[in-house]
């Protein structure tokens, strides 16, 4: 029997729709997505993620009403709202539009070698846990630099969002013909699989300290680089 979850307009307590959660063989069939198309994404140039970035951005543009509705019905921001936070994320394909290859640029580094050189390669699968808050612009802020380094993602959205997610993975991916994020619904019980996983190169969280200290826990365990945007009040407060 496959267990189910709810997502509700706060506003009106109205049930909106029923999700199912994935099972592990329905997450591995993700992840063995992300795997196929991982060997051809890492080839491309930095120019050509940067045009099917481009597509993915007018995509979005042509999806604001629609995926704004989408975010005040399940999380309760106010429609104007919803509707900037889809404007600024624009932005970010802007910024790394105009500075990816800067940030990628292999540099030459002062050490006590005879010479010392960094370099940027794609890590593989980036597990990404997104909120509910900034629904659109948490999972982009992170997705595009990711995808511009030669990364793909697997995407675990909140449950109040579910709907939200699920339109981000078709915009993404329907517009760039690619399957560059695949999005899951999975029961608390089964997180520690993704950890374990051997084709999950790294995590990031946005979140509570309290889970963040968690996930920081697990990915140490299990080897995986971590990034973690932890929840606290502004100074001013």
């Amino acid at each position: 029997m496959k267990k189910e979850f709810i997502t509700i307009n706060p506003a009106t307590n109205e049930n909106l729709s029923n999700y199912s959660y994935h099972n592990l063989g329905q997450i591995d069939d993700k992840i063995d997505l992300l795997k196929v198309q991982y060997k051809s994404w890492k080839q491309q140039t930095l120019e050509q993620r940067i045009k099917l970035l481009d597509v993915v951005q007018k995509a979005i543009k042509e999806n604001v009403d629609e995926l704004a509705l989408l975010i005040t019905s399940e999380m309760g921001k106010p429609l104007v709202e919803a509707k900037n936070e889809i404007i600024k994320t624009l932005t970010i394909f802007d910024y790394y539009r105009d500075h990816a290859e800067a940030l990628l640029k292999s540099k030459i580094v002062s050490a006590q070698y005879r010479k010392s050189e960094i370099y940027f390669q794609p890590l593989g699968i980036v597990l990404s846990f997104m909120p509910w808050n900034f629904p659109v612009w948490q999972v982009f802020r992170f997705a595009v630099p990711a995808w511009l380094a030669g990364n793909l993602i697997l995407q675990k959205h909140s449950e109040i969002t579910a709907g939200v997610s699920l339109f981000i993975e078709k915009i993404v991916n329907e517009s760039s013909g690619l399957t560059l994020m695949q999005n899951i619904f999975i029961e608390p019980k089964h997180i520690d699989y993704l950890y374990k996983h051997p084709a999950i190169s790294a995590v990031t969280f946005t979140g509570s300290t309290q889970v963040g200290s968690l996930v920081a826990q697990q990915a140490a365990m299990n080897i995986k680089k971590a990034v973690l945007e932890l929840g606290g009040n502004d100074a001013y407060i």
